[in-house]
């Protein structure tokens, strides 16, 4: 179940200095493997099916790779096949957002101090419309602010009641897509308001264009 604390944009999940981020455990060694390319990365944080990386690379959106892990605990290692679906050139090195195929074993998971939310956020702009589906059915413009794994966080001027059942539509290159769910919570602000839904139809990688079918054993 989500939280107003797991989708907080203000909340932001990294520091932009990746050397003074805290974390719970020793980082595992983390090499990505994408056809010829074997690459060597940081583990920022890695929870359950997603894992967020650093390094300096250039790797799509979308693409297919290996994770391979080896703890520094012990001289356990595994390779656990995922997914990109969110990137961010805006550090010294290039963030890249993976979910994985598999559940992250415990000994190989990184999370924050304090964190104890069970998948990541990732932050994106995404505007589109959000429309109530009950009787009293309305619609009003929205901006997906971030995403997890289990639903989507939304920024707009109207908040729905808690329990309503909505659902999010976007254009996407000229093609219509939208996304399915249920408010979970909503924050009001001066000028607008925040609001939290759990996806029913999909994941929320698919505001990535990470679909069921692109990724299905990972949804």
């Amino acid at each position: 179940m989500l939280d107003a604390q797991s989708l907080l944009p203000s909340q932001r999940r990294v520091p932009r200095i990746l050397g003074f981020h805290q974390v719970s455990a020793p980082r595992p060694k983390i090499f990505l493997a994408c056809g010829e390319k074997h690459l060597p990365m940081l583990v920022v944080q890695a929870i359950n099916f997603d894992v967020l990386v650093s390094g300096i690379c250039d790797l799509d959106a979308s693409e297919a790779v290996n994770v391979e892990f080896t703890s520094m605990i012990s001289t356990l290692a595994l390779t656990i096949p995922g997914r990109i679906h969110w990137r961010d050139d805006g550090h010294s090195q290039t963030e890249y957002g993976i979910v994985l195929n598999e559940s992250l074993p415990e000994e190989f998971v990184v999370r924050a101090m304090c964190c104890s939310r069970n998948g990541l956020r990732f932050s994106t702009q995404i505007p589109g419309t959000l429309s109530w589906l009950e009787r009293k059915a309305m619609s009003t413009s929205a901006n997906v602010v971030n995403y997890s794994r289990e639903g989507i966080c939304l920024q707009c001027n109207v908040a729905p009641d808690i329990g309503t059942k909505m659902q999010f539509a976007w254009n996407k290159n000229g093609e219509d897509m939208s996304v399915a769910g249920i408010v979970c919570w909503t924050i009001r602000r001066d000028c607008d308001c925040l609001t939290g839904c759990e996806l029913t139809n999909e994941n929320g990688y698919a505001i990535s264009d990470l679909l069921l079918g692109l990724c299905r054993k990972s949804i």
